[in-house]
């Protein structure tokens, strides 16, 4: 809940609802019903006006509901207004920012009964990703250490994330946090919104949005809208001579989101299952290692890839063993050792049995003298009978469940070892650029 306090009332947020109370000595000389709070859902709101305080008079913010425009000249007494001082006006200019775009939103949910009602603060957040399906960025740390900005300017969308209200000593939480990018926004054309559960809680700094916005606007060109995890600490102001909560909270949002090199795979999703991700496991360089790694060498020194296991057999004069062989787009570049390769065996043959390719995430590592591999899959016995049953039993033999990555990544550098010539534009701006054998150029083509 958060809470604007006026001069004569209280307006609270509290979910998809706003509660007017109207207290004090000016409420009860206007004759007013004072401390019976009177509940208006968000989506009966059709109007809302504000009449800014002066030095000499004080504001008013009125409501209009189921239909009504808000007056334009409100009575002081009148159960749809609050009045407030001119210290608190930026706050009630605020609070009828917001309100504003709900009434907006409403009077498109009337016109148009397939569109979404507000139910809470934040309505413009995420706007253009209706029918965008989530796709969980790679790469995400354990820890949410991104730090979000411009948190204090969207404090109230963020105390919706706690329905039961925020304790004087604060409250935590995690999420799954949409980044969507903003290209319209008149601040910044790089502008990436950070929205939660519909609220839009703040941006990506703006130095890194700029690296971050042609990635995730090319997932969004695929139909997919990028997310992560998040932690969300917020706790209320509070007046330390008065005791009383001023109406503002105190509220920090951390991101699990990788550098933008690691938050995409380089090359295409191969046909078959994909396991979930699980702890690194080193793999053994084969012959042709270096090779089959070329394609996939990063500036950066380390890129994620799609990469199969495949069941092969190892003949010796003494012994046959059976081993988990690792390829990044049907080349051979390592195998586990015997013991860890048990590990995977049994969902390899499961897998197999139906048709499927068992498909794993891959990091290449290193430069063009030397590379390594690791993956990072969950073992066949930390499989859940949950995600077995959805990704296995339930599918048809030759068939796959509906492939959670993109369907075409774009490569922002190409590989180290590539020759010069002409290839994708990594900026978007034509359909190909030309790539000098070190650096990108400023020659590009429409074809």
């Amino acid at each position: 809940m958060v809470e604007y306090r006026g001069h004569n009332g209280t307006i609270a947020i509290e979910g998809d609802q706003m509660v007017i109370t109207h207290h004090g000595f000016v409420a009860k000389a206007g004759g007013m019903q004072m401390n019976s709070p009177r509940r208006i859902n968000l989506a009966a709101l059709s109007g809302v006006n504000l009449k800014p305080a002066s030095a000499l008079t004080n504001g008013i913010l009125t409501i209009g509901t189921d239909g009504a425009a808000a007056s334009q000249r409100p009575a002081i007494d009148s159960a749809d207004s609050v009045m407030f001082l001119k210290k608190d006006a930026a706050m009630f200019q605020s609070l009828h920012d917001w309100l504003a775009t709900v009434v907006e939103k409403n009077r498109a949910s009337s016109a148009d009964p397939s569109a979404p009602a507000v139910v809470a603060r934040g309505a413009r957040a995420g706007s253009g990703t209706t029918g965008l399906v989530r796709f969980a960025l790679w790469g995400q740390p354990s820890y949410a250490g991104f730090e979000v900005a411009g948190e204090g300017h969207h404090s109230a969308e963020i105390a919706m994330l706690f329905p039961h209200g925020l304790p004087e000593e604060g409250v935590e939480d995690t999420f799954e946090a949409d980044l969507v990018p903003e290209p319209t926004n008149r601040y910044d054309a790089n502008a990436v919104q950070v929205v939660i559960s519909g609220n839009l809680v703040g941006y990506l700094p703006k130095e890194e949005a700029a690296t971050y916005q042609p990635r995730l606007g090319r997932l969004a060109n695929q139909g997919l809208l990028a997310t992560v995890g998040s932690r969300v600490w917020a706790r209320p102001e509070i007046d330390w001579e008065s005791g009383r909560r001023t109406g503002h909270i105190h509220a920090r949002v951390s991101l699990k989101l990788a550098e933008p090199h690691l938050i995409l795979p380089l090359n295409t999703a191969p046909s078959g299952v994909e396991l979930p991700t699980g702890r690194a496991v080193k793999i053994a360089p084969g012959p042709r290692a270096q090779e089959a790694c070329a394609p996939w060498l990063r500036p950066e020194g380390e890129g994620w890839v799609h990469a199969t296991l495949h069941r092969v057999e190892e003949v010796t004069a003494r012994s046959t063993k059976e081993l988990v062989e690792v390829r990044i787009d049907g080349a051979a570049v390592g195998r586990m050792t015997p013991a860890m390769g048990q590990n995977f065996l049994p969902v390899i043959d499961l897998l197999d049995d139906r048709g499927l390719g068992c498909v794993v995430r891959a990091m290449v590592k290193g430069n063009r003298v030397k590379a390594e591999i690791s993956i990072s899959a969950a073992r066949a016995s930390e499989l859940s009978d949950a995600w077995l049953q959805d990704h296995i039993y339930a599918v048809n033999a030759g068939t796959g469940p509906s492939p959670s990555h993109p369907a075409d990544p774009v490569t922002t550098v190409p590989p180290l070892h590539v020759p010069a010539g002409w290839y994708a534009d990594p900026e978007g701006v034509a359909a190909s650029r030309y790539w000098d054998g070190t650096a990108w150029t400023s020659h590009v083509s429409s074809s």
